[in-house]
């Protein structure tokens, strides 16, 4: 096509000014059509990688399909690292801790959590469970109370 208009611009039959603008029009397709033919062979790369990837692990998983024990060289051959995060505390005074594990050909695997509304049974023990630590909180405070009093007092006998 742009042979044709270019024997077109020879010939008379398109004028400069027509042939440029068509021009500059089929160099800019060209230019998105480079871009777009990088970016669709990055992303079959990164698919194959992947396959590779995924191939491995799968390889590595009938290594081991079999074990009695679970060694330290079965772990190394599965897991990159493991990342653990800072403790929290949920409403119930439960001790929560995120875990991420990175395993090898295949990076983080997140298993789903599925949310769950406690059961009656599950508040109450939890609420007992608050209860108890509200106490011991109280009698924590009320012992270091006396022992700031009886220190206050022993500075005071002494001064």
């Amino acid at each position: 096509m742009y042979i044709k208009h270019n024997e077109d611009n020879a010939r008379g039959e398109l004028n400069d000014k027509r042939f440029k603008q068509m021009s500059a029009d089929y160099e800019n397709e060209q230019t998105e059509l480079e871009i777009k033919n990088a970016e669709m062979q990055a992303e079959l790369d990164a698919f194959n990688a992947d396959s590779e990837n995924v191939e491995s692990f799968i390889g590595l998983v009938k290594k081991y399909t079999e074990f009695e024990e679970l060694t330290v060289p079965m772990l190394n051959e599965f897991v990159h690292k493991i990342v653990v995060h800072k403790a929290v505390k949920n409403e119930w005074l439960e001790r929560t801790q995120m875990v991420d594990i990175i395993f090898n050909f295949i990076g983080e695997f997140k298993v789903p959590v599925v949310e769950t509304e406690p059961t009656p049974e599950e508040i109450e023990a939890l609420e007992k469970r608050r209860a108890k630590l509200r106490k011991q909180r109280e009698a924590n405070e009320r012992y270091n109370a006396k022992q700031k009093a009886k220190r206050e007092q022993e500075a005071e006998s002494t001064a």
